[in-house]
């Protein structure tokens, strides 16, 4: 920005810082971590905070807690002061209380111009990362002024490049944790393809191959969102970054990432052998009619394809039920035994009818010799009483 700007020119700046933080508050609503994965092996543990998002804006910060023009003390609120109160800030500036440079970075048009991309921080724009040595900058010949030793390379949807910087301190666990300390952005193709030439030249590239994000959310949880490189991905911007070794002689590293996939290579092809080792001993089995022993089932379930071991099951069934006979005669046989079943279930329902028609009849004679027993007995009764009276009028 010039010294000389007109009230417009810093209004303009001023709507636009509140747009940035508007923005900021709406997708940092919650504090973020991320956890990046390097082809090299780095992991790159940051997270954006409001402490530093002055900075990343272009705002000198230590100026105006000097110049005592504001009130607020900390970063984030001086930054939300010095929009809410700008009128005043541009008469401090035309009293010479303070000049623009001394608040505004000669960048702040491009650090805004990039940094919704660089706020809302997608996996998918994450093209690649710089390992940044100054002195590779030395060796050739190109400007170090760039004080991070991590940029992220992040698609700005337009086709080109903004770069987040990282600069990191060691924590209380002696760990490395990096904080966003920069944001690198152009006003022109020129502009753009310095840009490169100075943060490209003979560094260090890698590659992103997941990211994890971790959300502290007002109840106190953590989500946590775990984010792949798909393969087909991975190979598209290797050829990018391809293109810029080609034209800066920046040097990719994905030795990490090679290496682990060697060693799934050699279980996959160790996996591979033994899947035709198999394979072949169940070709053998089967020409001499064998069953395949347990010991290889088992030792299978380690290294092939659950549908192999479906397949030599039931290969050991098969060979189980032809080992007495042929398949056909067992279902001939099968056929028979049906038949003399459905014969001997006849007879049995014919029989069981013969007996409940016996049953029927026997119950018949039973209630009729009842019926004489009752007879007899009266009869009986009247002999005795014939008796009686005989004897009677004899005497």
């Amino acid at each position: 920005m010039r010294k000389d700007a007109k009230q417009y020119e810093f209004q303009t700046i001023i709507e636009r810082l509140d747009n940035a933080i508007k923005y900021y508050k709406k997708v940092h609503r919650y504090s973020t971590k991320y956890r990046l994965f390097l082809t090299d092996g780095n992991k790159l543990d940051f997270g954006f905070n409001d402490e530093n998002i002055a900075h990343l804006l272009g705002i000198n910060i230590p100026n105006l807690v000097n110049s005592k023009i504001l009130d607020s003390q900390y970063s984030f609120d001086l930054l939300e002061e010095l929009i809410d109160r700008y009128t005043k800030v541009y008469n401090d500036i035309k009293n010479g209380k303070i000049r623009y440079n001394d608040i505004f970075s000669e960048y702040i048009e491009e650090k805004l111009d990039a940094f919704e991309s660089i706020c809302y921080l997608n996996f998918n724009s994450i093209k690649f990362v710089v390992h940044f040595l100054p002195s590779r900058a030395y060796i050739s010949g190109t400007k170090s002024v760039y004080g991070c030793e991590y940029y992220l390379a992040i698609d700005n949807g337009n086709g080109k490049l903004v770069f987040l910087g990282l600069k990191g301190a060691k924590n209380y666990n002696n760990n490395i944790t990096y904080a966003p300390s920069s944001i690198l952005g152009y006003s022109d193709e020129n502009d753009y393809k310095d840009m490169l030439q100075n943060l490209l030249s003979d560094q260090v590239i890698c590659l992103t191959n997941a990211m994890n994000i971790k959300i502290d959310n007002q109840y106190g949880y953590d989500d946590l969102h775990k984010l792949y490189l798909k393969p087909d991905e991975k190979l598209s911007r290797l050829r990018i970054m391809n293109k810029y070794k080609d034209k800066y002689g920046c040097i990719i590293d994905v030795s990490s990432d090679f290496a682990h996939n060697l060693d799934k290579l050699n279980d996959f092809y160790a996996k591979d052998n033994f899947t035709t080792d198999v394979l072949n001993k169940l070709a053998e089995c089967i020409r001499k009619g064998h069953s395949i022993d347990k010991e290889t089932i088992e030792k299978s379930k380690e290294f092939v394809d659950y549908n192999v071991i479906e397949l030599l099951e039931d290969y050991n069934m098969s060979v189980k039920y032809s080992e007495k006979a042929n398949i056909s005669t067992e279902i001939e046989e099968i056929s028979k035994l049906r038949e003399e079943l459905l014969k001997v279930k006849e007879e049995k329902d014919a029989s069981d009818s013969r007996y409940k028609a016996k049953e029927i009849l026997l119950a018949e004679k039973e209630k009729l010799i009842e019926i004489q027993e009752e007879e007899l007995s009266h009869l009986r009764s009247l002999k005795n009483e014939v008796l009686i009276l005989a004897n009677k009028y004899q005497g």
